[in-house]
């Protein structure tokens, strides 16, 4: 079976949910696309970044209050999106969104998802893949070296108030 490829349109604001996706679609065996992994020093970006949106088997769109927003290439990549689901006439584009925004009004027919509802996996199956039944990407929990360095924190803190009641009040 080809690897789908997939086009990730994200808000910079918003790299944290494209890079978990990213890794989730990797996991299940697609192909995505993110820019900062991609473009390469010298290229062209603007025409290479929508030469790969036109290419790409599927296109997830990361909606949020800052992508919805912004005056930025991020809207030109969300109106290509659009053109191109309307010249394939097929289940082109998904939506995921990252908080409570004002979904764009050409985008208002596609049922969006989110994290809260396993928007992720929905995404993945949608494509034709299945998602691992355990992720390995670890998308929006504390990640593992946070929870060490807060673990050694407070085991630090314990220490010297252990230290200080042993020199002031245990004599």
């Amino acid at each position: 079976m080809k690897k789908p490829k997939v086009f990730i349109s994200y808000s910079r604001q918003d790299s944290r949910f494209a890079d978990c996706i990213v890794c989730e679609i990797k996991n299940a065996g697609g192909d995505p696309w993110l820019d900062r992994e991609q473009i390469k020093p010298g290229d062209e970006w603007p025409e290479l970044t929508l030469n790969t949106l036109k290419a790409s088997d599927y296109t997830i769109l990361i909606l949020s209050r800052q992508s919805v927003n912004s005056k930025g290439f991020v809207q030109e990549e969300f109106l290509e999106a659009i053109k191109e689901m309307k010249r394939r006439n097929r289940k082109y584009i998904f939506t995921f969104k990252t908080d409570d925004c004002e979904i764009p009004e050409p985008l208002r027919h596609l049922h969006s998802v989110s994290n809260r509802d396993n928007g992720i996996a929905q995404i993945i199956r949608a494509m034709g893949l299945q998602p691992p039944a355990k992720s390995k990407c670890n998308c929006f929990g504390v990640k593992t070296p946070v929870l060490v360095f807060l673990t050694l924190l407070i085991l630090a803190a314990a220490g010297v108030a252990y230290w200080y009641y042993n020199q002031n009040y245990n004599p």
